[in-house]
């Protein structure tokens, strides 16, 4: 009985979590005179999606409260508000501006590019982790730091 509890309040906490989607619809319409629908009506599927996850219920309950959540989503997109799009342009950068960093970064020198340096630099063993046993080597675990010379 305790699963059927628990999918009980799971149910309940998301039916409040969509009812609360459309009172912040209204709060947002009164406080800035618009309403970011999309990002409503994607939390909403959400929770709807999440609602038809659940198996330990009747599935005449899940029905009932899908029913529920689908009328406040189909209220929501027909909502009678100005959309806004919650856009941040600081989560974009032209092409331009990255090849501009890339030219701009310091430049690698050559020895660094060289096998040796990197397997000294980054301390990895001289033969490749999978292949040690092959050509006659001991197979070192990518856990190990293996002895350099």
């Amino acid at each position: 009985m305790s699963s059927r509890n628990a999918a009980k309040k799971r149910v309940r906490r998301l039916l409040v979590k969509i009812e609360q989607l459309k009172k912040k619809a209204g709060a947002e319409r009164r406080r800035t005179g618009s309403v970011p629908l999309e990002k409503l009506l994607n939390r909403c599927l959400n929770h709807i999606t999440a609602l038809k996850a659940i198996t330990a219920l009747p599935k005449e309950d899940v029905h009932y409260a899908l029913e529920y959540a689908w009328g406040v989503y189909m209220d929501l997109q027909n909502y009678d508000a100005p959309e806004r799009q919650d856009y941040r342009a600081d989560r974009e950068i032209s092409l331009n501006e990255v090849l501009d960093r890339i030219n701009k970064s310091t430049v690698v020198p050559a020895e660094a590019l060289s096998t040796d340096y990197v397997q000294r630099r980054l301390r990895l063993p001289h033969c490749r982790l999978g292949l040690g046993l092959l050509d006659g080597g001991k197979q070192i675990k990518p856990t190990q730091r293996p002895i350099l010379e």
